[in-house]
């Protein structure tokens, strides 16, 4: 029956987990309870802290507030003043109220703080109307530390209420901040909580007042991004909801962050009206915090595995990203050359469902810039921007891999401008770009289609196959051989790919556009090799056709090359296998970067008869046809040259001298392509009717060709 009562303008700590009123320092992990049940229906604390003081709480256990009527505020805390408070190493859990069952933070001044530091968690709490984690009401909220999080929250909401599963904030008077850090890591910061809008935030401001709601969401470079995710609304905005009020704005920002798994019926991961969010805005005017560097080799963010659905998980036809209203713009990456230092990351949006991805309003711009948007299943359009003004702008991203209907377009834009630089947009049957009246404006694109886009007459799209790694198992990078490898000229300045990677990396070898060094798209490849895909079979032994049904598989019991136990390709047959016969069991097609002269190699084992001494030995063996004309697949036209590599007849080996295949600047061509064949040689046993081998570490290098320090005379 706890409703403790404070009000103090000094310096208060209060710490729990002391064994007894005797000890003078708490004992390690061991926290204080404080337990609401029974007694009067009021907050477990009620905390008044007026200017310049500040309360700390560390150690303890605050559950169980009792608020039953729908209007009353802080089931846990309820804060208010314009002092500072303090929470370390605690847990606000299963309490109920109106508003903010968890905590209920009010601000009477300008300098009202509440901050969570290490471990503070705020869970399982009921608010029968708004915020049923923490309710930010005119305060500065910062939740930074990390093993912090708010999650499993529900705001109930009746009539215009049920905003804020995990987080509300909102400004009256004067403005509200929220500052959420990386949280719990991998598990996330504000994550499986539920509301009927905002089902993680919501952020609002008060109909009527000038001043702005403020959310700012950021993780640190050597972590896992900060994350809002598996939340649910059950009316709109899975992961958050922003609803401003004339000329002042619920905003939000993200860098190093994401939002994952929400849901909602519209706006799976946003509903905005009237409010614009960033992700890795870096204006010098609007720097990100301290230390929020992007980390090398990782997306710097994403909106990812959202889904527009009902509680029940009924699909339904509203939006992953809804923005509507004056000025609800989405800013991805976005750049305004003010000074800005160099970007170091991109930004993922894929694996979402919805009617449409992102859905506009007639004043709300979408710039996205580093972006890979892949993977996605819409049922309506991609992007929908309604209007005729604002702008929809493409910048350095590959967009490839989504479901979209047959009959409808991958953009639908009203008569606004449509710019597209140095990007990718793949969608085989699908018409790219649906507009009325609409500028546009291109500059080195690659696209499925162009008769949507300049018509068929320009000099800056061009249609031709992109030539992803593994495009079935969601890796959009580019092949060695892709026609946007080494296409556009250098820029200047120091800006990374979508991983975070140095652009405008020139490979050797590879014949790009005249005068090309950045590759088109979200990705730049940074080497030339591997020019096989796959070739230490790492785990499975996809990106190797199989060419007999069931003859192929993954052994990891066997391995040669790669990291122990990453095994190998084996091949054991069954069929009647006529003896001496050599028969191809895999392929891969490679597109040749360039002209060179390439050795091929890898290594081979072969399998026994099982019978009479001396055993007979199957062979295994490398065979590889060259043509300059093979399409897609390798295999259209006639064949240049073609050969074979004898690997071995025994036990695992790699052969001294590789194959050689010269490939003449005279007779390469952007089609130019080796087949690879896996072949297995049954021995001449005519006892026995199957074969067996196995393979790894298949390799095809430049070679350096005899008098290559000539080549050129002696420049």
């Amino acid at each position: 029956a706890q409703e403790v009562s404070i009000n103090s303008a000094e310096e208060l700590n209060i710490i729990g987990g002391h064994a007894d009123c005797s000890a003078g320092q708490p004992t390690p992990n061991s926290r204080a309870t404080l337990d609401g049940t029974g007694g009067n229906p009021r907050s477990v604390m009620r905390i008044l802290v007026p200017t310049g003081g500040l309360v700390r709480l560390i150690n303890l256990n605050i559950r169980k507030g009792d608020l039953t009527a729908s209007g009353t505020e802080g089931g846990g805390i309820y804060f208010e003043g314009n002092g500072r408070l303090t929470i370390a190493e605690t847990t606000i859990a299963t309490n109920v109220a109106g508003y903010g069952a968890g905590l209920y933070l009010r601000g009477t001044g300008d300098e009202a703080t509440v901050e969570f530091g290490t471990k503070v968690t705020v869970s399982g709490n009921t608010a029968w109307r708004s915020g049923g984690g923490v309710y930010v009401d005119q305060v500065k909220f910062s939740m930074l530390a990390p093993g912090s999080g708010i999650f499993l929250n529900d705001a109930q909401g009746t009539g215009d209420s049920g905003y804020g599963g995990g987080l509300v904030v909102l400004s009256k008077e004067r403005s509200a901040y929220a500052y959420i850090g990386g949280g719990m890591g991998n598990t996330g910061s504000i994550f499986n909580n539920t509301a009927r809008y905002g089902g993680g935030v919501a952020v609002v401001v008060n109909e009527g007042d000038d001043t702005d709601s403020i959310l700012q969401v950021h993780s640190a470079a050597d972590g896992p991004p900060a994350s809002i995710r598996n939340n649910k609304a059950s009316v709109q905005g899975g992961g958050i909801y922003m609803k401003a009020s004339d000329d002042y704005y619920a905003r939000a920002w993200f860098w190093h962050a994401e939002l994952r798994g929400n849901s909602a019926p519209d706006g799976a991961a946003i509903y905005s009206f009237e409010s614009p969010i960033w992700f890795n805005y870096d204006d010098q005017f609007d720097p990100p915090p301290t230390g929020v560097i992007c980390p090398s080799g990782q997306f710097c963010g994403g909106i990812v595995d959202n889904v527009a659905q009902n509680l029940d998980g009924t699909a339904t036809d509203g939006a992953v990203v809804h923005m509507l209203g004056d000025y609800s713009s989405l800013y991805i990456n976005a750049d305004y050359g003010q000074g800005s230092p160099p970007r170091r990351g991109g930004f993922s949006i894929d694996g979402n469902r919805g009617g449409r991805l992102i859905h506009a309003g007639t004043l709300d711009a979408i710039f996205l810039k580093n972006i890979l948007i892949v993977d996605n299943q819409i049922s309506n359009t991609l992007i929908d921007k309604e209007g005729s003004q604002a702008v929809v702008e493409l910048i350095d991203s590959t967009l490839a891999g989504n479901v979209i209907p047959s009959a409808n377009p991958v953009f639908r834009v009203g008569g606004t401008d449509v710019i597209m630089r140095r990007s990718i947009v793949w969608q085989p049957g699908r018409t790219i770009l649906n507009c009325s009246g609409c500028s546009k404006t291109f500059e080195r694109v690659i696209a499925s289609e162009r008769a949507s886009l300049d018509g068929g007459s320009g000099t800056q799209v061009v249609v031709a196959e992109p030539r992803f790694v593994d495009p079935a198992n969601g890796d959009y990078r580019l092949r060695a051989g892709s026609p946007a490898v080494d296409y556009v000229p250098a820029i200047s300045g120091d800006d990374r790919d979508v991983l975070g990677l140095p652009r405008d990396v020139k490979l050797p070898t590879k014949v790009g556009a005249p005068g090309g060094m950045r590759d088109i798209g979200a990705f730049e490849r940074q080497t030339l090799q591997p020019l096989v895909l796959n070739s230490d079979v790492n785990s499975d032994i996809r990106l190797w056709d199989s060419l007999i049904t069931d003859a192929i598989s993954h052994d990891a019991t066997q391995n040669a090359s790669g990291v122990i136990g990453s095994g190998s390709l084996r091949v054991s047959s069954l069929d009647d296998v006529v003896a001496g016969q050599a028969n191809r069991y895999a392929r891969q097609c490679i597109h040749l970067p360039g002209p060179a002269r390439y050795a091929l190699n890898g290594w081979g084992r072969a399998g026994t008869t099982g019978g009479f001494p001396p055993p007979l030995l199957d062979t295994t063996q490398l065979r590889w046809e060259l043509r300059h004309n093979g399409g897609e697949d390798c295999t259209s036209g006639t064949i240049a040259a073609s050969g074979a590599l004898t690997l071995s007849s025994g036990n695992w080996r790699r052969p001294a001298n590789p194959a050689v295949i010269d490939v003449p600047a005279a007779e390469w061509t952007i089609q130019s392509s080796l087949v690879v064949y896996l072949v297995v040689i049954q021995s001449n046993d005519p006892d026995r009717n199957n074969a067996q081998g196995w393979f790894d570490g298949i390799t095809l290098e430049v070679a350096a060709p005899e008098g290559e320090i000539f080549r050129d005379g002696f420049e």
